[in-house]
């Protein structure tokens, strides 16, 4: 039986205090499991905000637990389709959770559209009440305008959205103490707040991150009172894509247990002001990648730091220079460095060489690097044995000078 980690009903600022080490011990830690007969015998409404893959497992767990169960009714708010140029035609493509409510007869509706160009849409998006459509299925029938009334519960999950005051006020408890919308957020809040927390525990070497459920925040992002919180390991050796599905299923599992254990009775779930955590975990923000960011610096990175870095990003590159052009070989692929590796008079630092196990490897301060797949920019993306071949009489090929 899995372990999830709740809030504990009593000297919850107190525990805090230590995070680190009580609130994962010795706060309350039980196991449930999905017990339809539990739930009340209405039909509770729930409003999904999603959009991507990490999204998707919640929206499938909640849709496979209580709506084909018949025990509750799912209304999803996911982005309009995104608009390609392909060959000079025009392409609509729909995210991944519209496509599963198309192929599951789950009702959805889109934002209505107010950012126009591609300047504003790079902007914070913000979602209030009057951006959402007129539809029946959020606003009753006929002439009644308002809210409908009956939404139980909101779940919001990697959706773009910053949610405005007057949609938040719709899901405020019976006694307007508390909220009864939720975000799953994927690292253990107040640390890596922001679009990219996955990305950062990688590239700093972290040995663990979790699975956040929050209130939401009306004024910022990330900053709602926390109700419960799951630290999860990683891997030495996983990649983004790797941890990115493990935690997008526990944090579906978290929601999912979360309901079953108050029993749509949000208001008797503790929360806990993430401002009273700050003495063990310092807040950080986690920016957005970019491809910039992949770029190593074999003068004064050392091995870790950039195997780090390709775990987080899946690609780095390195400057190259082909056939008489500076360019970048990308590495997509590499395996876990081997450390303090002796090195002959050639494999010193930013030399590309085959080990005496005919691998392809790259010298790095502490250690070196194996690649299996890499591409020079531009062109067809090769196995290390095909680079190999093409280039043998180059190697070892030096491809940064390690002067300061």
């Amino acid at each position: 039986m899995k372990k999830f980690y709740s809030l504990s009903s009593s000297s919850l600022v107190s525990k805090s205090i230590i995070f680190g080490k009580q609130f994962f011990q010795s706060s309350c830690s039980r196991g449930f499991s999905i017990s339809k007969c539990t739930l009340k015998n209405e039909k509770k409404r729930i409003l999904f905000f999603g959009s991507d893959d990490f999204s998707l497992n919640t929206l499938k767990l909640v849709h496979s637990e209580f709506m084909r169960n018949d025990l509750a009714n799912i209304c999803v708010v996911c982005p309009p389709d995104r608009k390609t140029i392909r060959r000079n035609s025009i392409t609509n493509v729909e995210c991944v959770v519209k496509t599963f409510c198309k192929e599951n007869n789950v009702p959805f509706v889109h934002p209505i559209e107010k950012y126009k160009t591609p300047e504003e849409r790079k902007k914070i998006q913000r979602l209030d009440l009057q951006d959402l459509p007129r539809d029946p299925l959020l606003f009753g029938e006929g002439n009644n305008h308002d809210f409908n009334p009956k939404f139980d519960l909101g779940i919001v999950v990697s959706f773009a959205y910053f949610l405005q005051p007057g949609l938040l006020n719709q899901f405020k408890s019976p006694d307007g103490r508390n909220s009864n919308i939720f975000n799953i957020h994927p690292s253990l809040l107040p640390r890596y707040r922001g679009p990219a927390p996955i990305h950062h525990a990688l590239l700093n070497g972290d040995s663990d991150t979790g699975i956040t459920i929050m209130e939401l925040d009306d004024k910022e992002f990330d900053v709602g009172h926390i109700v419960k919180q799951k630290r999860i390991p990683i891997e030495p050796s996983e990649t983004f894509t790797q941890l990115h599905d493990r935690l997008s299923k526990s944090g579906a599992e978290m929601m999912v247990e979360m309901i079953e254990e108050c029993n749509f009775n949000f208001s008797s779930l503790e929360r806990l002001r993430q401002s009273d955590m700050t003495e063990t975990i310092k807040p950080t923000r986690a920016r957005k990648v970019n491809f910039e960011m992949g770029e190593i610096d074999l003068t004064k990175e050392d091995v870790l730091t950039i195997y780090n870095k390709w775990r987080a990003l899946e690609k780095i590159h390195v400057p190259f220079h082909d056939h008489g052009h500076d360019t970048k070989l990308i590495l997509k692929n590499v395996s876990y460095p081997i450390l303090d590796e002796t090195m002959t008079n050639y494999e010193d630092i930013g030399t590309l060489f085959i080990d005496n196990t005919n691998s392809l490897c790259l010298q790095c301060k502490g250690g070196k690097l194996k690649i299996n797949i890499l591409q020079v920019e531009k062109k067809k993306e090769m196995n290390s044995k095909d680079f190999i071949n093409g280039n043998k009489s180059k190697l070892p090929m030096k491809l940064v000078s390690t002067s300061e």
